[in-house]
């Protein structure tokens, strides 16, 4: 009981404490607009109102000096009066937090942000995403990770992104080419960025491979009009076909896209490729296979924990409900199921059985 009566007098005399520093804060703050400005406004103002009641006692030649000099004094001690008062306003601590406020509403604002160039808009990003100090020390590299997510959160506003991508791709034998082939149907949403459609660009790692057909809300973009991305080279590719979206559909918020290409691999393999260059908002890639091919195995490139795997009879089924990243990816092997001789073309069906 000793010990819980001490705590409470303890609490007590904290509390006590406590509205005695505030007491003493308040006093301290009202004596801060009592100070000798104040005093000084209020001395020149008396001086003004006795000049005033004299100035009718001197002559016409010296009330006229009297004159100005009540004007002057007057103006004088207002001013400092009125500078007084705002020191004192600026200096309370609601106030500083009004401004605070008002600041940081301001600079989180959207069109704060959008007015700035990318310059500025990178040093703003770089003063509220930066390492920390000790940590820069130890590692100086540090920084230049940091501006390279910075980099990277900028060209967001650059993407063109996509939606609802669907793949439906049937993988056969060629006859005529001896060699197996993955016909690909794509179904997906394209997005408007920056008042106008980017071109829809897609890349071949093998020169024989065919785009077949692009359709842009029913309307057709002839193949023979694609022109070559200028990053070819760059991306390590065999081909590239760049398409760009008709002047006439900008008005549109968003485009369905239709697309039909055929891949060809070896006489009895093919690796099924597919890896995004652009924000993808959701993926379903279906792959069947056909005279008698099958699944040898598959590869997700990414955060695998997202991508669902469903395996069937000769086929599989892959999902990823979440966004779909640029550099994530699916790699489906797909072989002839008779080479059971042969150890890196064995199926999956073919182990099971």
């Amino acid at each position: 009981m000793l010990k819980i009566k001490r705590k409470k007098d303890g609490g007590t005399d904290n509390k006590k404490a406590r509205k005695e520093k505030e007491k003493e804060n308040e006093s301290i703050k009202i004596s801060a607009f009592f100070n000798s400005w104040f005093y000084l406004s209020v001395i020149i103002l008396l001086l003004t109102i006795i000049l005033s009641s004299f100035s009718n006692r001197f002559s016409h030649s010296y009330s006229y000096i009297i004159n100005i000099l009540i004007d002057l004094f007057k103006n004088i001690g207002l001013a400092i009066f009125v500078a007084n008062i705002f020191t004192f306003i600026m200096g309370t601590e609601q106030f500083l937090n009004y401004i605070r406020k008002r600041l940081v509403d301001i600079v989180l604002s959207k069109d704060f942000v959008a007015k700035l160039s990318k310059s500025e808009q990178h040093n703003l990003l770089h003063l509220t995403l930066k390492p920390p100090k000790d940590l820069s020390l130890v590692y100086s590299r540090i920084n230049d990770y940091f501006d390279n997510y910075i980099n990277s959160s900028l060209n967001l506003f650059e993407n063109s992104y996509r939606g609802h991508l669907h793949i439906n791709a049937v993988a056969s034998f060629d006859e005529s080419k001896k060699r197996v082939r993955i016909e690909s149907e794509y179904d997906f949403i394209v997005y408007k960025v920056n008042e106008k459609f980017e071109p829809i660009n897609i890349y071949f790692e093998d020169e024989e491979s065919e785009l077949i057909v692009t359709k842009v809300d029913s309307i057709e973009l002839k193949t023979s009009d694609a022109e070559t991305p200028s990053d070819v080279k760059a991306r390590g590719v065999k081909r590239g076909y760049s398409l760009k979206v008709p002047d006439e559909l900008n008005d549109r918020q968003h485009l369905n896209v239709y697309r039909k290409i055929v891949e060809y691999g070896d006489n009895h393999w093919q690796l099924f490729v597919f890896k995004s260059i652009q924000p993808y908002d959701g993926m379903l890639i279906n792959l069947r296979c056909e005279d008698g091919l099958c699944i040898k195995k598959h590869l997700v490139y990414g955060r695998q924990n997202d991508f669902i795997i469903e395996p069937f009879n000769r086929g599989v089924r892959i999902k990823h409900i979440d966004w779909v990243v640029p550099g994530f990816g699916v790699s489906v092997t797909v072989v002839k199921g008779s080479h059971e001789h042969c150890e890196e073309c064995r199926c999956i069906d073919c182990e099971s059985h």
